[in-house]
């Protein structure tokens, strides 16, 4: 997970350790870590997730598939409007291609 440096000037975060990152960058960089809670949408409270200092040019945060796999996710574009969602905790299994293969099937 990784935060913009701006959101430690809006709530002041006491580093916890320092945390290497490769992939963006050429070489590994040690960059401070803080441990935080995310509130998600729908009041979803999930507690004290190690975060690490970036510069995110595009996004104001990056979540992990750590979060990620705690619930259901999914990213929708009908008619050219995209759509994020998360739930936690998951409550179903959805799988778009097995939807569509039941579909093609049940054409004449």
């Amino acid at each position: 997970h990784s935060i913009p440096d701006y959101v430690t000037l809006v709530k002041p975060l006491t580093t916890n350790c320092l945390e290497e990152i490769r992939g963006i960058f050429k070489s590994a960089k040690n960059v401070p870590g803080f441990y935080v809670d995310f509130t998600l949408a729908g009041d979803c409270v999930i507690s004290n997730v190690l975060v690490s200092l970036g510069r995110l040019p595009y996004y104001d945060i990056i979540i992990g598939m750590d979060i990620i796999r705690l619930g259901d996710f999914a990213i929708t574009n009908q008619d050219g409007d995209s759509k994020f969602t998360f739930r936690v905790p998951s409550t179903a299994d959805f799988d778009f291609v097995r939807e569509e293969q039941a579909s093609r099937r049940d054409q004449p």
